[in-house]
């Protein structure tokens, strides 16, 4: 009789345990309240998000849209770091009213651009990383706000919808697939890049990334075009994904009958998907090029190799990488 009332109070002690365990880690996937524990230091990881504005009179509508969105999603950031950019920006204070986050005006002024925006980031997550804070970073920006056009509203929204109305995907994926960048697609072709340039990424990973102020020289002799090998205005979109070592992570399957590699093609096919498809996991896709065999980029298979292979090594020149391949 003492043995049945050992085992059973040892049992009824397991599933008090199991119980707290699994509450804790449904607390923290919903909440996204994630803790590291180390033997030294437990600390709470901290969400940012980085909002690069060109701010017209297009832009409030589009900044109201994608901070409803995020708002929306129930992730809440520490901060939103504000770098806006224009002639008149009376109207940016706006945002305040968009979001319950605190808004820190990091920069305003009468011109500037991505790059602006990126190298704060960087700073911001090489001093986190020293500081032994675990940061995720969300960057975005009003695509369509300089350019306004039909196929950027949907490139907008279709990139928005994975990093900012269901960022929950990204942000399970980084935690749990142990991936350093999240987006709706991560391709390698031309230039390794999440297309729209809006994504979530581990500031331990932002950190290890060369400044994106500085200009890189190693493909300065490569006979190819700016869009094809990520240098010049394309510079900023190839950033994120440009150290060979890095595990990205997306949100879009690969599928035959609804392709999507990157730049503007497929954008219609997201759209009649994206809601009821969340699909985050480490890439590259290991299909794609497969796919994009059969589909209507397949004219494009030649120039998007060289493109990547140009990419490729100069990247790996850049991180003193020549000898490892991904």
């Amino acid at each position: 009789m003492r043995w049945s009332f050992s085992r059973s109070r040892t049992a009824y002690g397991a599933f008090l345990l199991g119980t707290a365990m699994f509450v804790l880690a449904l607390w923290n996937l919903e909440g996204f309240n994630y803790f590291s524990s180390t033997p030294s230091q437990t600390h709470r990881l901290e969400l940012h998000a980085f909002y690069n504005l060109f701010w017209n009179g297009g832009t409030p509508r589009i900044a109201h849209e994608q901070l409803s969105w995020l708002e929306s999603s129930g992730i809440r950031v520490d901060a939103l770091h504000v770098f806006g950019f224009g002639s008149n920006l009376s109207g940016l204070r706006k945002i305040e009213e968009w979001t319950s986050s605190p808004v820190v005006y990091e920069e305003l002024s009468r011109s500037g651009n991505e790059e602006v925006t990126l190298a704060a980031l960087h700073r911001f997550c090489s001093a986190a990383v020293l500081e032994g804070k675990e940061v995720y970073v969300l960057y975005f920006h009003p695509k369509g706000s300089f350019h306004p056009s039909t196929r950027n509203e949907k490139y907008r929204q279709a990139v928005g919808h994975y990093v900012l109305r269901r960022p929950d995907g990204c942000l399970n994926a980084m935690a749990y697939g142990h991936c350093d960048a999240c987006g709706l697609r991560f391709s390698e072709y031309p230039h390794a890049h999440f297309p729209g340039n809006m994504w979530w990424a581990n500031c331990s990973y932002v950190s290890r990334l060369y400044p994106p102020d500085i200009p890189r020289t190693e493909l300065k002799d490569v006979q190819l075009p700016d869009y094809c090998v990520g240098v010049g205005r394309f510079a900023s979109e190839h950033w994120i994904g440009s150290h060979p070592l890095i595990r990205p992570c997306d949100c879009f399957p690969v599928l035959e009958d609804a392709f999507y590699w990157y730049g503007f093609g497929g954008l219609d096919d997201v759209h009649r998907l994206m809601v009821n498809t969340m699909d985050c996991r480490l890439g590259p896709r290991p299909n794609l090029l497969e796919v994009a065999a059969k589909s209507k980029m397949s004219h494009a298979l030649d120039i998007n190799l060289r493109c990547r292979q140009a990419t490729a090594e100069g990247d790996r020149r850049a991180y003193g990488l020549e000898n490892r391949t991904r």
